[in-house]
């Protein structure tokens, strides 16, 4: 199992995208290969990616993309779009992503 997510810090509050396979998971935490272990909570939040296609957005959708520059002419092309339930509270904005 490939786990992704965003983890809240614990000392400044400020998140960071991780991904990775799951070596070990109890109630508390989950451990990535690698053996880094992030603690979860009971308002952690989970996600669990479904193929799909443009053809399933629809207007009103909250959506996160992932982009790539393209050196050809400087636009930003779609690598991935994440499809959020209408109950997800997730603050709209761009953000760079580490690495």
């Amino acid at each position: 199992m490939t786990l992704s997510g965003t983890f809240e810090g614990q000392l400044n509050g400020t998140a960071t995208n991780v991904s990775g396979k799951v070596q070990a998971v109890t109630p508390a935490q989950v451990t990535l290969d690698g053996g880094k272990s992030y603690p979860v909570a009971q308002n952690t939040r989970f996600a669990h990616p479904v193929i799909k296609a443009v053809s399933d957005l629809k207007k009103g959708d909250f959506v996160a993309i992932t982009a790539k520059l393209d050196a050809t002419d400087g636009s930003l092309l779609a690598s991935q779009v994440s499809i959020f339930p209408p109950t997800t509270n997730v603050p709209a904005g761009q953000r760079p992503m580490a690495g």
